[in-house]
């Protein structure tokens, strides 16, 4: 899978599920997901008081990657770590709480925003406007090529 799980890593929240066959993801949202991983990383800068803070911020910064706001998260991070002190947990929630739509930490893993209408798309919904797109997209492409608008 390679580079993609860094660079999109809710992407492929649902690979449980999906490849074993498991009855739900580990993770029902975004925002459940940061407040585990908060309190691990807690328990590990307590256990190793040595300066790997950013190491253990690092992998939240890509969590919200082509989602609405998800500049203004990373900036969010970015400020807050050279700036305030205190734990990971008040630190990454209060960034993504701060500058990211509550929605966007709430939706299910496989919803996909919908930047016309401004909502997340169910899983369902979003897959069956994916198929639809990649069955008209050899069309587009063809008539990109002829020079038909």
């Amino acid at each position: 899978v390679g580079r993609p799980v860094c660079a999109r890593p809710w992407y492929f929240a649902t690979v449980d599920s999906t490849l074993y066959g498991q009855g739900s993801d580990p993770m029902p949202n975004r925002r459940a997901l940061l407040e585990a991983y908060c309190a691990w990383a807690d328990a590990e800068e307590a256990r190793l008081p040595q300066r790997i803070r950013r190491m253990l911020i690092a992998p939240t910064l890509n969590l919200f990657a082509s989602e609405p706001y998800g500049k203004r998260f990373r900036h969010a991070m970015d400020t807050r770590a050279k700036h305030e002190g205190g734990s990971i947990t008040k630190l990454v929630l209060g960034a993504a709480e701060d500058s990211l739509l509550p929605e966007t930490l709430d939706a299910p893993p496989g919803a996909v925003w919908d930047n016309f209408a401004k909502v997340y798309l169910p899983p369902a919904v979003a897959a069956e406007r994916v198929s639809a797109a990649r069955e008209h997209e050899p069309a587009r492409a063809a008539t990109a090529r002829v020079g038909v608008a």
